[in-house]
């Protein structure tokens, strides 16, 4: 018995070039390890079309799935398979030259506006899509959050390790909380894009700040997603909400802008409260969070809730449509041992977006036995054609 193994390396796609640069940022290595039978004085050493067959599945190097290869060449004794990639998933891997901060900036952010605003780029991982082969809410609202409690840690307010908090916050026994969020979508994400997200944070009134975020394609500049929050100051001892004190205000006051950049509000009409005697919907009971799902505060993230919302959303919703907004409205806090209901209801009578493939989904979670509210919700959806969801390739 002898061991062959093979190295099958991605490159990215050039027309041009057939010298390949080792050091290429963009190559993937994936090894694949090969055991065959050999007659003494015969070797039975698969050719390198019979080990792309091999990884690929198919009968020739089309079916690659976007990949072909380009050299075969001996690596330190084991035969190597140079393989480039198709232009349509080259194009996702390209992210371009870094700024000249370097890589702590492209992982970390960086301040911009004259530290009263800031800038983080995201890459979109394979784990993070769907089905329809588009990013997910949930990961889009983790960069939202990411790059919120990034900016309160690069502009040195954030309190240590502080889940988005600052000092005097700290000692103060103060936290924040999302009380409600809109997210706006224009244009979906997908595997290999890389977003650039903004974000800022203003004062409103004695006892809440506004956020404001604005993701763009960072190749195309396209401003794909928008969002807003209102966030509360909660005593952390007593659960109660609290006035902003002055000396917490002076303390953030240089990481706010004097002035919005985007307009706020997004849609703001009251979402009805769902009950068990509406037709037309859907239930989903004995949901259950777990330690996992809480956070540094001890209590479930507001990221959480929606995994649950989404229990109750009809499949052919999920299937058919594109989400376009969704408006999250967070009224009581649950613990790790709650049980939960999700209920959803579909209004497909009147369009509430341009044309008439739009429809608005009611959604409502609730403590199961005594009928507390936690979260409602509203989402509008656009209707896609069936072409957007395939088994092969990307999202159209």
């Amino acid at each position: 018995m002898t061991s062959l193994g093979t190295s099958l390396i991605f490159r990215s796609f050039n027309h041009t070039n057939s010298e390949h640069d080792p050091n290429d940022k963009q190559r993937i290595a994936a090894h694949n390890y090969f055991t065959d039978s050999t007659r003494v004085g015969r070797s039975t050493r698969p050719r390198a079309s019979q080990l792309v067959r091999a990884n690929y599945g198919g009968d020739d190097h089309n079916s690659t799935r976007g990949a072909s290869v380009i050299n075969v060449k001996p690596v330190n004794g084991c035969m190597t398979n140079i393989i480039e990639t198709a232009p349509h998933i080259q194009k996702k891997i390209e992210i371009g030259q870094e700024d000249a901060d370097g890589a702590e900036n492209w992982m970390m952010g960086k301040l911009i506006e004259g530290g009263s605003a800031f800038r983080q780029n995201f890459f979109i991982r394979s784990y993070e899509i769907g089905p329809d082969k588009t990013v997910n809410l949930e990961t889009i609202m983790n960069f939202l959050q990411d790059a919120a409690l990034n900016q309160m840690i690069r502009s040195g307010v954030a309190a240590g390790n502080a889940f988005g908090y600052s000092k005097t916050m700290s000692l103060m026994k103060l936290i924040w909380v999302v009380t409600r969020i809109h997210i706006q979508i224009n244009k979906d994400s997908s595997w290999g894009d890389v977003l650039e997200v903004d974000t800022w944070f203003v004062p409103v009134g004695k006892y809440s700040y506004h956020r404001d975020w604005t993701i763009r394609d960072r190749k195309t500049q396209q401003i794909v997603i928008q969002a807003t929050c209102t966030y509360l100051m909660i005593d952390t001892e007593t659960r109660k909400c609290s006035k902003i004190p002055d000396h917490i205000r002076e303390e953030l006051k240089p990481s706010t802008p004097q002035y919005a950049y985007q307009k706020k509000g997004g849609n703001i009409e009251k979402i009805n409260k769902l009950t068990d005697e509406m037709t037309d919907i859907s239930i989903r009971s004995n949901l259950v969070l777990g330690w996992s799902d809480l956070d540094l505060n001890q209590h479930v993230n507001n990221v959480k809730y929606l995994k649950l919302i989404m229990q109750s959303v009809p499949a052919d919703i999920l299937r058919d449509y594109s989400m376009r907004s969704i408006t999250l409205e967070y009224r009581r806090e649950c613990t790790e041992h709650d049980v939960i209901e999700s209920l959803t209801s579909v209004d497909r009578s009147k369009p509430r977006l341009s044309g008439a493939t739009g429809i608005e989904s009611t959604h409502l979670l609730r403590i199961q036995d005594n009928k507390a509210e936690l979260v409602r919700a509203r989402m509008t959806w656009q209707s896609r054609g069936r072409s957007d969801i395939s088994t092969n390739g990307y999202h159209k």
